[in-house]
């Protein structure tokens, strides 16, 4: 366990390693550039992590944790079930146009290479779909639990393939309310 300026220096680096992911891109990212960036040793980065494939598991899983925190945070934030919705498919599209798209499309790439990243990405996935399905049953209490959790995998399908196509359109915000829009309705049918 890490003492809490240990998980300061963890949280750091896995700051500045989704910064350069982002500038530099997968081939970019290597431990020592990570290293030069926080002007530390490399021996005392990979005290954190061991390999480069350490510090990107431990990455992907922050931004998983990230977005069902965002989903926790709005359900608990707001008595109206369809505003949460709203509310967080709309942060959710946000998040995943910056940074977070960048470490989104590098586990999707993974996982179809590495046994570690696949694993990683249905745990990810599962805890997604379980956050929206719990917020879908609000919504809709009609629904049984298992039509519930298809219906959130539904919607993740929509925001995953919004995150694809939002490179194109000019006007982002509205693509987004657009998308907002047809994941509720999918929801109601």
């Amino acid at each position: 366990m890490l003492t809490s300026k240990g998980q300061t220096r963890r949280d750091e680096i896995l700051k500045v390693a989704r910064e350069a992911l982002s500038e530099s891109g997968y081939d970019g990212v290597s431990l020592r550039d990570i290293a030069n960036r926080l002007d530390i040793k490399l021996g005392n980065l990979q005290y954190y992590f061991a390999t480069r494939e350490d510090l990107f598991v431990a990455l992907i899983k922050r931004e998983g944790e990230q977005d069902v925190e965002t989903i926790r945070s709005h359900l608990a934030a707001h008595d109206d079930p369809r505003d949460a919705f709203d509310r967080i498919a709309l942060d959710l599209l946000r998040r995943w146009r910056g940074e977070s798209a960048v470490v989104y499309l590098l586990m999707q790439v993974l996982r179809a290479h590495r046994p570690a990243f696949e694993e990683l990405c249905n745990s990810i996935y599962q805890q997604h779909y379980e956050a929206l399905s719990s917020l879908i049953l609000q919504m809709r209490p009609d629904l049984g639990e298992a039509d519930a959790m298809r219906k959130a995998h539904l919607v993740t399908a929509l925001l995953d393939g919004a995150l694809l196509q939002m490179v194109s359109p000019t006007d982002k915000d509205s693509f987004s309310k657009h998308v907002v829009n047809e994941a509720r309705l999918l929801i109601h049918k």
